[in-house]
């Protein structure tokens, strides 16, 4: 060919080198041409070789760079992207790694962690939701710890929205590209609690309505309102004797079943309208001769789906001995009014005995185990030679407790019309 086109064919002539790491040594080329008899006196260029740094690779299982992951409430540490691989074409190690929650982080909540493993520690961030990875290590051994990054949420009522995680690497020279990652936090109602006084409530014989607990604390970390309570005498309830009473108050309504000796509080109220309400019930015991049995009371609130623990509380009946009162006058005249012998408190003593005399000091009437209600006189004889109802008149009487205490005697009349 003529020189000409010689010349245009060398000039295409071109260098490429392959390689994401090429080896940097100057490369040096030589140019002779031929006449057909002579070759030229040769040219020579040299070729200098500037590496680019190639940034290091990452995907999540499958090759993507996005992932989702769903944390529901009080699920522990969750590994964030336990299926993480990373590569890099021009370095066989990394020198940092960083995990970001960009947006809806909550302080104080949400917490990344990581143990320090493979010359790799780690520092998380709690004011801007970061952790770092830092220290240089292979990049199976960086591949390895960012898998066992975990994220926990340590709320008991944690907030719904979708947290965006950045997710990238560090070769030394340049940032890998971003993974991103939507985590999804699931809420779980948590049932209220409630505490209360620990000691037993003390109730004297005869003391009519008295608080309950004025201690008692109910609580709910993931709601502001409760739906009901329930108050329940479970050991030794006295259908006859216990009571539990509640006035309607703050959209609450009380109910209490004699049957069952259960309060049932039902109406939608704040937890502390519910607190002011539960301390208010009360416990009174009608008899003034007590069922001595100690009482267990059981507390339960509820919000509506989920009870609570169980708050219980003991009471102690105390035996208060009443004054033994003989009334002196009997009228059986059918008026209601003194038609038997009243003696006040004579059922605190189930071993007594009554007598009664005429004016010759004759008995005429005697009762052991006497009561108001039973057994009580209305004017008959039981005794001696008199039977029937008894004539108009003064007796003297005496009462003997059956405790070793003094005699009690006296004078009473009997009068008909």
């Amino acid at each position: 060919a003529i020189l000409a086109d010689y010349q245009t064919a060398l000039r295409t002539v071109t260098y490429t080198n392959s390689s994401v790491a090429p080896n940097t040594a100057t490369r040096t080329i030589e140019f002779i041409i031929h006449d057909g008899t002579d070759n030229s006196l040769p040219f020579t260029r040299d070729i200098l070789i500037i590496p680019i740094v190639e940034p290091p690779v990452i995907t999540v299982p499958g090759g993507g760079s996005s992932a989702t992951l769903t944390y529901t409430e009080g699920d522990g540490q969750v590994a964030i992207e336990a299926g993480f691989n990373a590569s890099d074409a021009d370095d066989t190690n990394l020198e940092g790694a960083t995990l970001s929650i960009t947006s809806n982080y909550v302080n104080g909540e949400d917490m990344l962690a990581f143990e320090d493993q493979s010359g790799i520690t780690a520092t998380f961030d709690v004011g801007t939701g970061s952790i770092t990875l830092q220290g240089t290590a292979s990049i199976s051994d960086y591949q390895a710890a960012v898998r066992v990054i975990t994220y926990e949420n340590t709320s008991e009522n944690p907030s719904n929205l979708p947290r965006t995680i950045i997710l990238n690497v560090n070769d030394g020279d340049a940032n890998s590209n971003d993974i991103t990652i939507t985590l999804i936090v699931v809420p779980v109602n948590d049932a209220p609690q409630i505490t209360g006084t620990p000691t037993a409530l003390n109730y004297p014989e005869s003391s009519g309505p008295v608080v309950l607990d004025d201690a008692l604390l109910p609580s709910d970390v993931d709601n502001t309102e409760l739906a009901s309570a329930t108050v329940s005498i479970i050991d030794n309830y006295q259908a006859s004797e216990d009571v539990l009473g509640f006035t309607d108050q703050l959209n609450i309504v009380g109910l209490f079943d004699a049957n069952s000796g259960i309060l049932s509080l039902t109406g939608q109220a704040t937890v502390g309208d519910y607190q002011i309400a539960l301390r208010s019930v009360t416990y009174e015991n009608l008899q003034d001769i007590a069922d001595l049995s100690v009482r267990t009371v059981e507390i339960i609130i509820n919000d509506g789906e989920l009870e609570s623990n169980i708050f219980a509380r003991e009471i102690f009946i105390e035996e208060v001995e009443d004054p033994v009162i003989v009334y002196e006058v009997v009228t059986p005249d059918g008026d209601l009014m003194n038609d038997t012998w009243v003696i006040d408190g004579i059922g605190q003593f189930p071993n007594n005995t009554v007598r009664v005399f005429n004016r010759w000091n004759s008995l005429v009437y005697k009762q052991q185990a006497y009561d108001n209600q039973l057994t009580a006189w209305s004017g008959d004889a039981n005794e001696g030679f008199s039977s029937g109802a008894l004539p108009d008149g003064t007796y003297f009487y005496t009462v003997d407790l059956g405790d070793g205490s003094k005699i009690r005697e006296g004078f009473l009349v009997l009068k008909r019309k």
